[in-house]
């Protein structure tokens, strides 16, 4: 057999970590976020009018877009940060990963800490990149409650109770509905879609789509006998 000689040096030793130096400027800007997001208002969790659930977006997603009409849904992301969903031109698109409460997937969601009219107003703009009424020729748009009630317009002004409106009401709602040229009309989602609406405390009508191309609706109940 061979022979062989092991050659004994001196301990071997890690080399030294280096530590990676400190980024105060950045420290000091995310102690300043801190701050500021400790400051905003707390947002107590609330039961919503409409559910932003496959069964309630059936009855405006549409298979194609209908351009001019977009809907959105507020939800709450934690106590101090509300999600603006957008269902840009009612376009029902799927989600690669549906799931039975919502199967549709929003075209953009922001995430919102400060909630008055002006913020919102900026932020409906930035989402939908919608022109500025002042640069064109043309009527503003306005939001809607789901059956068609008016709840502010683009040329409103900022207030304290229009503020309120959309700190309490939106998220109160839940979903709502902008409408460019600030007219409400009735969705078509597609050939053959019935909707019933409450007339009054006594009488409903139904709402039938003839056709989407135009839109051609049929109103069945819409005047009573003694009418």
């Amino acid at each position: 057999f061979g022979t062989f000689e092991e050659t004994v040096g001196p301990p071997k030793t890690s080399p030294p970590l280096q530590q990676t130096p400190r980024n105060v400027e950045a420290e000091e800007r995310a102690l300043q976020q801190k701050k500021i997001r400790e400051s905003l208002p707390i947002f107590e969790p609330i039961d919503t009018d409409y559910s932003c659930n496959s069964e309630t977006l059936l009855q405006f997603m549409h298979a194609d877009d209908v351009p001019g009409m977009h809907l959105f849904c507020v939800e709450q992301k934690d106590e101090r940060t509300r999600t603006l969903s957008v269902y840009k031109n009612l376009k029902g698109k799927l989600k690669k990963d549906p799931t039975p409460e919502n199967k549709f997937s929003a075209s953009h969601i922001a995430e919102m800490e400060v909630w008055t009219w002006e913020s919102f107003h900026m932020a409906l703009n930035a989402t939908l990149t919608l022109p500025l009424m002042e640069e064109t020729q043309r009527q503003g748009w306005a939001l809607f409650t789901p059956t068609g009630d008016r709840i502010l317009s683009e040329d409103t002004e900022q207030t304290a109770e229009n503020d309120k409106v959309v700190v309490e009401t939106l998220p109160k709602l839940g979903m709502f509905l902008l409408m460019e040229g600030g007219q409400w009309v009735w969705p078509g989602v597609h050939r053959g879609f019935k909707r019933t609406i409450a007339l009054d405390d006594n009488n409903n009508a139904t709402l039938e789509t003839l056709s989407l191309e135009p839109l051609v609706l049929s109103v069945e109940g819409f005047l009573t006998v003694e009418e």
